[in-house]
């Protein structure tokens, strides 16, 4: 089917496995299944890298079709709009409580009143004892020790023991009453979209609250986000104080799961895309065609399925776009091939883009475009180091470099920069007639 627009939204379960990873997803799929709890599961990745399609995924073969487990599904980021960072947390803690007792209380002959009641008692004690970090919070921006403040006067702990005891006993009940249900599953999504602190906040809460036996918790978030939400407490994390950072991820997380970013096949999902968005059709990518694409899309948006999907969005509105200014003069596949590199560019490094807009020309890059980003020149022995690198011995990769090293970002990935304007550049000689038309 043809359609300008590629929507992003999470994977549905059941739907092709358009990056390849299913068999990262049986094998976590077929742990869980068999794993002893309690345990609690992260499932890491940059944003945008495919998390919440996996755990849908899992939900689905564990809980939608074989019914092995209850499934509790918890989006952080819904319950965090328009809240304050303590709302936040204990409105995330009364979801989660609340649909326990949901499905609890599907089996009539279950007396879920006890668990009820200390739920509520617990709640009003955590509501309060965290509404009086409130005022830190609001002139800090981060919830502070949250867990401590809980737990301060003693009452908190005592109705956290409570219910804690309870919860235990309503699952054990409810599991040993069904001979198909082996446990509850928790899918803890967007964690990634909260305040760091804040995440590293409900990390300890859901810890103290549901580390329970026939109990698995599944967590998208990325270790990264841990660490920033612990500066608060251990400051920039360094090479003396990584270890505390490692220690506390380790104490919340038994298992750490990466997303397969690297085995993700996304020359097949950028191709099909592009055919998708009628941006060329299936004759017109040729295996010369196909290679330069992927190519480009390798040294840009890379592997995110997020970015993959920007890109094609952009270029289905710039083509959409040509044919509204240039009536019916169809676009070459040339110029269709320098717009993804063009819009590739824009996506993943706009200050390069912003070069290339003020100086197209990037084979005859010079000084000047140094002087006019304010950006101090190479010395010789930096010039001479370049010489030696076959992606920065001409005087334009050497000028590319130093704009690189502007932001942290680029500078990581300078090369990889030089490698993509060199394909671009490949390409115009290539097509050198064509250019010359055009010009």
């Amino acid at each position: 089917m043809v359609t300008s627009s590629i929507i992003d939204v999470p994977k549905k379960a059941g739907l092709p496995d358009q990056l390849g990873i299913d068999a990262y997803k049986n094998g976590l799929t077929n742990f869980i299944n068999t794993a002893q709890t309690p345990l609690t599961i992260a499932i890491q990745g940059e944003w945008g890298s495919g998390k919440t399609s996996l755990m849908n995924s899992v939900k689905h073969d564990l809980c939608d079709s074989s019914e092995n487990f209850q499934a509790i599904w918890v989006n952080t980021w819904e319950y965090s709009l328009l809240s304050d960072e303590y709302t936040t947390m204990t409105n995330i803690i009364q979801g989660v409580i609340g649909s326990v007792i949901s499905i609890l209380e599907k089996d009539k002959n279950q007396n879920v009143q006890a668990l009820k009641k200390k739920a509520s008692r617990f709640l009003m004690s955590a509501t309060k004892s965290l509404m009086k970090t409130g005022a830190n919070m609001a002139t800090a921006g981060i919830a502070g020790d949250a867990v401590d403040a809980l737990w301060e006067e003693g009452a908190g702990q005592s109705s956290l023991r409570d219910l804690h005891a309870e919860l235990q006993e309503q699952i054990n009940t409810c599991v040993n009453k069904d001979e198909k249900t082996k446990g509850f599953l928790f899918f803890i999504d967007d964690l990634d979209r909260i305040n760091p602190p804040v995440a590293v906040q409900i990390l300890e809460l859901l810890k103290n609250i549901f580390d329970l036996e026939n109990c698995i918790f599944i967590l998208a978030i990325d270790y990264d986000v841990v660490v920033k939400g612990l500066e608060p407490k251990f400051g920039k994390k360094t090479s003396q104080n990584e270890r505390e950072f490692r220690s506390f991820f380790e104490k919340i997380i038994q298992l750490p799961f990466t997303m397969p970013v690297g085995q993700y096949k996304i020359d097949k999902l950028i191709l099909e895309g592009l055919q998708k968005i009628n941006y060329f059709e299936s004759k017109d990518i040729d295996e010369a065609t196909g290679k330069s694409i992927v190519e480009i899309s390798h040294q840009t948006v890379g592997s995110n399925p997020r970015a993959i999907k920007r890109l094609l969005n952009s270029l289905s509105l710039v083509k959409n776009v040509m044919f509204a200014v240039e009536q019916e003069n169809k676009p070459s596949d040339f110029q269709q091939l320098i717009n993804i590199g063009v819009f590739s560019i824009q996506i993943s490094y706009p200050f390069i883009y912003r070069a290339l807009e003020r100086y197209p020309d990037f084979e005859n890059w010079d000084e000047q475009l140094l002087d006019t980003f304010k950006i101090d020149k190479l010395d010789e022995e930096l010039k001479e180091q370049l010489s030696k690198n076959e992606y920065f011995d001409e005087e334009w990769e050497q000028v590319l470099y130093q704009l690189c090293q502007r932001e942290s970002y680029l500078s990581t990935r300078a090369m990889q920069i030089s490698r993509l304007l060199n394909t671009l550049k490949s390409l115009i000689e290539d097509n050198a007639k064509e250019v010359e038309l055009l010009h």
